[in-house]
């Protein structure tokens, strides 16, 4: 028993002393005996990464496909009138401008505290789109012609009094511009070995761009309308979110943001009317050969304008050279801003041959604007 004693004694000994050798090599390399060498020990590559460096730096680009969503109503045709009284049609069909998936990217840069466990970010997404009308009952065209000679076509807001004059062909097309530069500070929070959070909160601002122009244009004659409305709005404001990231094994994790914003701006919109039409030319003695021109311009309007945005999909992360790292991500970008657009509109106008044009009204209407699609990131940290 004694002999067992003075073994275990023996034992502990040389691995005290073994502990500290190590612990005196640690320090003389440099290298801190901190919790993040315990933390090393696991999978999740954000901690091996924190053992070999208190810092690290990070440079990411994305490249999106991005379908916009909004008002985009041109033309509307108006058919089986009632007979007698004062002839209103019963039916309405309305056409809208189908946007599809255009190109975007996001750059950014992120410099991770890993001593002090937060992430500094910013970055710059940019977005640029234009959309036609579609093809019409599989005629190769990117125009509606009315169906029925006794139809009225013509803007989704406006309408001719009389079919003889109402306009057969109708066009539109739609052009947006997204720019978004944020600017966060977060806080990482590991939840176990495979869980990680950052809880961030930071400003961004915001320019958008909506441009909407209706054709309509008689068949035959050079008797055409165009309609076009600008929306623009422009503004800054708080964002808070949260970027989750779940490794499921050996570097590939699930990723998900969720990220809210309330962002002060201000709104403008301005619409134009075209008109060339010999008759109406004559009667407001319109030089030949010029349109008459219809402005409306309205100031800018300061509007708060909530922002809704979310991402998910998943990554691959590879460490090299200790704290280097290469990471791939693909998934599902969705972003809304509510009601950021305030339109304005001239409605109804009649129009013929004597009276000429005459706004009965001002419309106004708030719509939203959404971009959504997939994306694919790539990120090299060092």
């Amino acid at each position: 028993m004694k002999k067992r004693v003075i073994s275990f004694a023996l034992m502990m000994s040389c691995l005290t002393t073994f502990a500290e050798h190590n612990d005196l090599k640690m320090h003389d390399h440099g290298v801190k005996p901190s919790h993040h060498a315990t933390k090393a020990e696991h999978h999740d590559l954000t901690v091996a990464r924190a053992a070999a460096s208190d810092y690290t730096f990070d440079i990411n680009y994305t490249t999106l496909f991005l379908k916009s969503s909004s008002n985009l109503e041109y033309a509307a045709q108006a058919s089986d009138f009632v007979v007698g009284g004062d002839g209103s049609p019963q039916q309405f069909n309305v056409y809208s401008v189908q946007p599809h998936y255009n190109f975007a990217f996001d750059l950014g840069a992120k410099v991770v505290l890993h001593d002090k466990e937060s992430v500094l970010k910013a970055n710059w997404e940019h977005f640029v789109s234009s959309n036609s009308t579609k093809n019409n009952k599989n005629e190769n065209t990117n125009i509606v012609r009315k169906n029925a000679s006794d139809n009225i076509l013509g803007s989704f807001t406006q309408f001719y009094n009389n079919a003889e004059l109402a306009y057969n062909e109708a066009s539109g097309v739609a052009a947006f511009r997204r720019d978004k530069l944020n600017i966060s500070y977060g806080q990482s929070v590991e939840v176990g070995q495979s869980l990680s959070m950052n809880l961030f909160a930071g400003v961004s601002f915001n320019r958008l761009e909506q441009t909407l122009v209706n054709n309509f244009s008689e068949i035959g004659t050079e008797n055409a309308t165009q309609q076009s409305s600008t929306n623009t709005f422009s503004g800054v404001g708080p964002e808070l979110g949260m970027d989750l990231n779940y490794n499921l094994h050996k570097g590939l994790g699930f990723v998900l943001r969720s990220q809210i914003g309330l962002i002060t701006g201000t709104t403008k919109n301005n619409r134009q009317y075209v008109y060339n039409n010999l008759d109406l030319n004559t009667f407001y003695e319109v030089a030949n050969g010029n349109p008459f021109i219809q402005n409306l311009v309205t100031n800018g309007q300061l509007t708060v304008v909530p922002t809704i945005s979310q991402k998910i999909g998943v990554n691959y992360e590879l460490l090299f050279r200790d704290h280097c790292a290469f990471q791939m991500e693909v998934g599902y970008f969705t972003q809304i801003y509510i009601d950021v657009f305030k339109t304005i509109a001239l409605n109804p106008i009649e129009s013929n041959n004597t009276s000429g044009i005459a706004p009965h009204s001002v419309s106004s209407k708030s719509t939203d604007f959404a971009l959504s699609g997939p994306y694919f990131k790539l990120e090299v940290g060092f």
